[in-house]
């Protein structure tokens, strides 16, 4: 199975649509992580979303969007492998949401699977 994903330019309000950036082409600047902290080990699928979540849109770290393809992968990865496991994502994502202060609504987990 293939899947072109292309993300486009960064839209703040697009994570209260699920939306997530391509993770594996998120490049960040050291004062981000030395300003706003590193990867929260305590989440096991969800540490680069909760990083995402928090640098964009909790604190507005400024984004650019690069039109070329950087990363070629295969689909699936462990949190879309069966649905139990994309039952505990979705849990860990609500998880992201909360330990930024923001309330997680079910629209709000980022996903592919409407649960």
């Amino acid at each position: 199975m293939k899947r072109n994903w292309i993300s486009g330019n960064y839209v703040k309000e697009n994570f209260l649509k699920g939306w997530m950036p391509p993770h594996p082409a998120f490049f960040v600047k050291k004062e981000c992580y030395s300003k706003y902290g590193t990867f929260n080990l305590s989440l096991k699928s969800a540490a680069d979303y909760e990083l995402m979540l928090r640098f964009l849109y909790r604190y507005n770290c400024k984004a650019a969007y690069l039109p070329k393809t950087l990363v070629k992968m295969r689909v699936g990865g462990k949190s879309n492998v069966t649905l139990a496991n994309r039952i505990k994502a979705n849990r860990e994502d609500k998880r992201a949401w909360i330990l930024n202060d923001f309330k997680a609504r079910r629209i709000y987990i980022h996903s592919q699977t409407s649960l």
